[in-house]
C-alpha cells in the first residue's frame, strides 16, 4: 500500500507536533492490525509548505512482501514543482536507466515548469 495518507502516525514525524490526534492513533491502529510494515524511506519529512513540514506519503507492506522481495527499498527523489517528495520503491538490483517522462497537465500552467523541463531534460 503506497500513497499520501494525509495524516502522521507519531509526533515527531509532524515539524511542531504538540499532542497526538485521533488520527495519528487510528492511522497507526490501521497499520498495527493489519500487520504492515511502515518502509523507511530515509527522508524525515515527505511534504513541505511554507513553515509546515510532515511524514504524509507512506510505503506500507506486508511480511509475506519483504521475504519476497529482500531487496525491496524505498526513497525520495528531488522535490521540484510539487510540495511532496517523489517516493520510489524499487524491488530489483537491476537499474533499467531513467523511467519515461511523463507529465500532468497542470504542470504546464505552474510559471517556472518550462524553466525546469528545458534544465533537467534538454
Amino acid at each position: 500500500m503506497m500513497g499520501d495518507f494525509n495524516e502522521v502516525v507519531q509526533m515527531e514525524e509532524r515539524r511542531n507536533s504538540t499532542q497526538v490526534t485521533v488520527g495519528m492513533r487510528e492511522l497507526g491502529d490501521f497499520i498495527q492490525d493489519l500487520h504492515l510494515l511502515d518502509l523507511d524511506i530515509n527522508q524525515k519529512y515527505i511534504w513541505m509548505r511554507e513553515n509546515a513540514a510532515s511524514r504524509l506519503d507512506r510505503i506500507m507492506v506486508s511480511k509475506e512482501v519483504i521475504e519476497q522481495y529482500q531487496n525491496l527499498k524505498a526513497y525520495c527523489e528531488e522535490r521540484l514543482l510539487s510540495d511532496h517528495f517523489p517516493v520510489i520503491m524499487n524491488t530489483s538490483r537491476i537499474s533499467w536507466g531513467p523511467c519515461p517522462f511523463r507529465s500532468l497537465d497542470g504542470w504546464l500552467e505552474e510559471p517556472k515548469f518550462m524553466e525546469i523541463f528545458k534544465k533537467e531534460w534538454i
